[in-house]
């Protein structure tokens, strides 16, 4: 790109995509790993016994720096082993789980999911001889120790034998050498860069951070080995608490009798950790909530066994936006534990589903999975990925970022159970924020009410119907919903709600009764008509979304262009001037057109670059004075260049009433203006009443 024009650049489309290690299959994984210990064989000349409970644990861990993390936690694995054979005659090296980094043994808990293809590469030992010269790749390499770490091991050994220590006093001194050398080698390697404490700060707040960074300090002193990860983890849950106690809601925790049972020296650490919170915060933290902070300690202490599993967080939406919310929650939280999952506007819900359970399937750890979904069909993968597979999940719908930060910071707790955290996210979804002041009464805000009599879990759904069908709503208007067993319950309720918001409609399985308030049944919502009532009832104005996209600023109307690539290259810089496009859309734009043709019937041609470079939806047109070579043979001379988001699929479909209509397609080619042109298009899409 530094080096090439763009006119010529634009003709020679080109994507390379290398697959991460989670993508690669099984087989290949596992010939990755027989390789990087076929050349630590031969760089320290003995064989190499790998241990099947090893192996599989390397199949199995999260690996998110690819393969150069694999290869530098395969390399300290045998400089461990190595450090372990001097002084014995051995030959060769043995690999246990007791000479793996401590994050690759966390992959020996997904042994539960008896995958039969990870078992059938898992289920014996490797072994691997340096009889044949493996090429090395150079010094420079960030992911590889250097040959001198063996070679630093063996001297120190015959040095220390030579001044009299033991054998015993000889591994403890050579192995703290040892560990430092590897400490220093992993801040190259390390893949969860977690953000700044200024970042933090920018999130949470500088008190919340100086409140930690003291109880951290605390921590330390007890716990030798503790994770960094603890600083950003507790940061992050205790905004979230602080929050909570200053609105006054309360702080359940129903694992704290068996905390305080199992792990007395975290929960002692975290009583003076609190004690210390509470000063710098001048609040009071509640037992459950140092039962909370108990369990981080034993999370992030560094020194615990590997016997429990955590629930996996899955986050799923329609465009790219899941892979972006995984990604900001794992950074905040200093894990790797999110995984997100991008559905085309354009692919098919059982290809979707087909690539979830795989997922489920691959970051389960025999606590299930929880997976938080935007809206549509998405909602009911949950049952049907249970029933394929076996593996408990719940379906958390209307995701953003922060219930995804939420999840995971309850997730990487090993005491949590799944339904646990589904139930928090699905009751309280306030989770990390400013405290809101208190509303002023003098005008009530306008609420609508979901009302059912079997339980709020269909008034529930009943809301959230409404809201996805009616988006428009969430700036006026509150939705309440209500579910009692009894009717005198319901009133009860109500005249509750009718204290504080102006309830302009009752939805649902029962009338309130209520004379002044109107009231529309389920069944009505359900069939469409409800909705409409909905409308009329609220008074919502129906205005022509395409009005948002389409500017006469963006319109060349009768321009003299006898080239394709002119009028690309005309309606991009159109485009990119009013801020619509970054810098690189016009390569998409060429890009795309190298993929197939762009060309419709009547003339009408709709090039587009990819939704990434769009940075606010828009359509440029051009009405050309004659028709231009577009495809082959094929003519065309009007042309939409379509700059869209990912979220914008409702503006397509009725630009593909536009483009379908043969009346007004005749009457764009005879428009005389940019406004006339503008005016034709939303004419002829405005949305009925």
């Amino acid at each position: 790109e530094s080096s090439l024009l763009l006119t010529f650049r634009r003709r020679i489309p080109m994507v390379i995509e290398l697959p991460s290690l989670s993508e690669r299959p099984p087989q290949e994984r596992y010939e990755i790993i027989h390789h990087f210990f076929s050349k630590e064989s031969f760089r320290i000349n003995k064989s190499i016994i790998v241990k099947k409970e090893a192996v599989r644990a390397l199949m199995l861990y999260d690996c998110p720096g690819n393969i150069g993390q694999l290869r530098s936690d395969i390399q300290v694995a045998c400089a461990r082993s190595f450090l372990n054979s001097l002084g014995s005659k051995s030959s060769s090296l043995t690999i246990d789980l007791s000479d793996l980094p401590n994050h690759v043994k966390m992959g020996i808990i997904r042994v539960n999911k008896r995958d039969p293809e990870i078992e059938r590469y898992s289920n014996e030992d490797i072994m691997v001889y340096p009889d044949k010269e493996i090429k090395l790749y150079p010094k420079e390499d960030r992911y590889m120790l250097p040959d001198e770490i063996y070679q630093f091991i063996e001297e120190r050994f015959i040095d220390l034998k030579r001044q009299g220590l033991t054998k015993e006093e000889i591994d403890k001194i050579l192995g703290k050498e040892i560990e430092a050398e590897l400490k220093k080698f992993a801040v190259n390697v390390k893949s969860n860069i977690t953000i700044s404490k200024k970042e933090l700060t920018n999130i949470v707040g500088e008190k919340i951070v100086n409140a930690v960074e003291k109880a951290y300090e605390i921590a330390k002193k007890s716990f030798k080995n503790l994770e960094d990860n603890l600083f950003y983890s507790l940061a992050i849950h205790l905004s979230a608490a602080y929050e909570r106690i200053l609105s006054g809601k309360p702080i359940i925790n129903p694992q704290l009798e068996n905390i305080v049972k199992e792990y007395p020296v975290e929960y002692s650490i975290a009583k003076i950790m609190a004690k210390q919170i509470n000063k710098e915060l001048e609040i009071q933290l509640p037992d459950e909530e140092v039962g909370f902070i108990a369990m981080y300690l034993r999370t992030f202490s560094g020194d615990k066994e590997i016997t429990k599993g955590r629930v996996g967080v899955v986050v799923l939406t329609h465009g790219h936006v899941a892979s972006g919310m995984a990604e900001v929650a794992n950074k905040l939280l200093g894990v790797n534990h999110a995984v997100g999952i991008d559905m085309a506007l354009d692919e098919s819900p059982e290809s979707v589903l087909e690539r979830t359970i795989e997922v489920v399937k691959r970051i389960d750890e025999g606590k299930g999975c929880i997976i938080l979904v935007d809206m549509g069909s998405l909602i009911t993968f949950g049952e049907i990925i249970t029933k394929r597979t076996g593996i408990p999940t719940r379906v958390v719908g209307r995701v953003d970022t922060v219930m995804v930060l939420e999840a995971v910071r309850r997730a990487i707790i090993p005491d949590t159970n799944l339904d646990e955290i589904a139930d928090a996210l699905d009751v309280d979804k306030t989770y990390i924020g400013r405290v809101e002041g208190i509303k002023s009464k003098d005008k009530l805000p306008k609420a609508i009410v979901t009302v059912c009599i079997t339980g709020e879990g269909t008034a529930l759904k009943i809301k959230k119907y409404i809201e996805d069908v009616l988006p428009q709503l969430k700036d006026d208007y509150k939705i309440i919903p209500v579910g009692m067993l009894r009717q005198e319950d319901i009133e009860k309720e109500i005249s509750k709600i009718r204290e504080e918001n102006e309830v302009v409609a009752f939805v649902g399985t029962i009338n309130p009764g209520i004379k002044s308030i109107p009231f529309i049944s389920v069944e009505d919502i359900l069939h469409g008509t409800g909705i409409e009532k909905l409308k009329k009832i609220l008074n919502l104005k129906v205005e022509n979304p395409l009005k948002e996209i389409i500017d006469e600023n963006l319109i060349l109307c009768d321009v003299d262009i006898s080239m394709k690539s002119d009028v690309i290259d005309k309606l991009v810089e159109l485009l990119q001037d009013k801020g619509y496009v970054d810098d690189k859309f016009l390569l998409s734009v060429y890009k795309r057109e190298s993929m197939g043709a762009t060309w419709m019937k009547g003339g009408i041609a709709i090039p587009h670059g990819y939704t990434k470079n769009v940075t606010k939806s828009a359509i440029a047109i051009a009405k050309l004075k004659k028709p231009i070579f577009w495809e082959g043979e094929l003519k065309a001379d009007l042309v939409f260049m379509i700059a869209l988001k990912e979220d914008s699929k409702d503006y397509m479909l009725d630009l593909y009433k536009v483009m379908t209509d043969e009346k007004i397609v005749n009457a764009l080619k005879g428009a005389k203006s940019p406004v006339q042109i503008k005016e034709i298009i939303l004419k002829n899409t405005l949305p009925a009443n």
